[in-house]
């Protein structure tokens, strides 16, 4: 099963993630934020980056998490895909961010993105678990 698939969006680019928990949920989206610039399969767990995140809703915190793997590569070039959380709920995640800094030759570089938006988002529960559909600015 996909970690997480392309929604249509005029502009900007769309994901939609789903999972069993909100450790996974979070695990999921910095997973497609990473893959949507480059090949987050190929990237290895060399550096650990330690995440410690709170806001007043879920959706809320979806923008903050999504927007902290951005920042982390705008800063440092630092491509974080994994997500070790110790604990994730509905306002907070605490864990390890893990990755590596941008090799292009093994990352297969697709795009940059510029921030996570809150259009159209929403942390729902469908039969599967959590669902969240997030639009990210190109």
């Amino acid at each position: 099963m996909p970690r997480y698939e392309l929604l249509e969006h005029t502009a900007d680019v769309a994901v939609r993630v789903r999972g069993a928990d909100f450790g996974e949920l979070y695990a999921g989206i910095v997973w497609a934020v990473v893959d949507l610039m480059a090949d987050a399969s190929a990237v290895a767990a060399t550096v650990s980056c330690p995440i410690d995140l709170a806001a007043e809703s879920p959706e809320e915190l979806v923008v903050a998490l999504a927007n902290e793997i951005l920042f982390h590569f705008e800063t440092d070039r630092l491509l974080l895909p994994h997500l070790a959380p110790t604990s994730a709920g509905p306002t907070s995640v605490r864990g390890a961010l893990r990755g590596e800094p941008l090799d292009p030759g093994r990352h297969l570089w697709k795009t940059e993105l510029k921030s996570a938006t809150y259009h159209d988002l929403a942390v729902r529960t469908d039969e599967s678990g959590l669902v969240v559909d997030l639009v990210l600015d190109v």
